[in-house]
């Protein structure tokens, strides 16, 4: 049998697995894009060259030149591992350097811009106005992910405990949320108009579209680079702004690891203005401590 040949059989036998795996299907959609891009990359390299840990370091390598992001080049290495341990090549690890990046800092005055430009809205999509708008208002209420909303039920909905059930999130896990203030009277006026029952979905839309309609109106905003996880971001810092502790909040968010949660202190720094303080002559803290 020929490389070529093999190659088709060993992708066509692990995606066929795939699907039998206990995996979220955006994950093993994601899987699937990196690995036929490695199968792509196969053939134009040689009619020779097999799937094995020494052409897929090579891919890698390729990507790299290629200017992928490194997020991305490590998205591929975590894709083509569990495929390279299915063909018996169990050993297969390449180390990345720890990058640390910082989300986008996005003021309050940004997001009433953002949900300003949907009440301005007169064209014939005027309609969805409320739709649009209370979308992007649970987004930043609840820290809650595109794909977690676009998956809530009115039964996930719970007004006499004033929470929301977020049902199998990122690593299968539910979290409870409190609905706040804010979203309180525009979520039970739009259950209302839309006469829903509790399996019905909140939003009939898909996470992809979410992600439109963010993008849409930050554009009308004038708010760019911004999207679902920006306002997912604005719900952590905010709340570190007011006070909120950083267990609270990795529990609200849903985060596995309060290490994941702990890198919103970087864009909040007021735990650290005591300590520059001292670098000023004329404050208390730097006379105190002559």
């Amino acid at each position: 049998m020929s490389a070529v040949s093999q190659n088709i059989a060993a992708f066509h036998g692990y995606f066929a697995d795939l699907q039998t795996r206990d995996l979220a299907p955006t994950t093993i959609a994601i899987y699937h894009q990196c690995l036929k891009t490695y199968q792509t990359w196969l053939t134009e390299v040689s009619a020779d060259c097999e799937a094995t840990p020494n052409s897929a370091s090579l891919f890698l390598a390729h990507l790299r030149q290629e200017t992928y992001a490194p997020a991305s080049v490590k998205l591929h290495y975590h894709a083509l591992r569990p495929f390279l341990k299915y063909l018996g090549y169990p050993d297969f690890n390449v180390k990345f350097r720890q990058e640390h990046r910082l989300p986008t800092y996005h003021s309050k005055a940004e997001i009433d811009a953002l949900l300003g430009s949907i009440q301005g809205r007169s064209d014939n999509w005027a309609k969805l106005e409320s739709r649009d708008y209370l979308i992007i208002l649970m987004l930043t209420h609840t820290g809650m992910r595109r794909g977690e909303l676009s998956r809530l039920t009115l039964r996930h909905v719970n007004f006499h405990s004033n929470s929301i059930l977020v049902s199998q999130g990122k690593g299968r896990r539910d979290r409870m949320i409190p609905i706040s203030g804010t979203v309180r009277g525009p979520l039970q006026d739009y259950i209302d108009s839309k006469q829903l029952t509790p399996k019905d979905r909140l939003f009939e839309v898909s996470d992809r579209r979410i992600y439109q309609i963010v993008v849409h109106y930050a554009g009308l905003a004038g708010l760019s680079d911004f999207h679902p996880h920006s306002l997912r971001h604005y719900f952590a810092t905010r709340l570190l702004e007011r006070g909120g502790s950083l267990k609270a909040i990795q529990e609200l968010l849903g985060h596995a690891s309060i290490e994941t949660t702990a890198v919103y202190l970087d864009l909040v720094p007021k735990h650290l203005e005591g300590t520059i303080q001292l670098l000023d002559e004329n404050s208390s803290e730097g006379k105190e401590k002559k």
